[in-house]
């Protein structure tokens, strides 16, 4: 049986993200033609800088996850 991925899941998974990074600037997550990209504001702007593709929910949630655990692995290899 598969999982079905909620908003809250990708919320979740975003905020995660900020706190990890303590990213000032703040990812989000962007909708636009049916799909769904994890997006990083720009400055003090109102535009955008595309971090992942736009897949779906689903898809996302995975390429999120994937993105984090790349930080983690890098944060733990600069403490070595």
């Amino acid at each position: 049986m598969t999982q079905r991925i909620k908003q809250k899941d990708l919320d979740l998974q975003v905020e995660r993200l900020n706190d990890l990074t303590n990213n000032k600037l703040g990812y989000t997550l962007g909708y636009a033609y049916g799909g769904i990209r994890l997006e990083r504001k720009h400055n003090d702007s109102y535009g955008a800088i595309d971090v992942l593709p736009r897949t779906t929910k689903k898809e996302q949630y995975y390429l999120i996850v994937a993105y984090i655990h790349g930080i983690e692995i890098a944060q733990e290899l600069a403490n070595i």
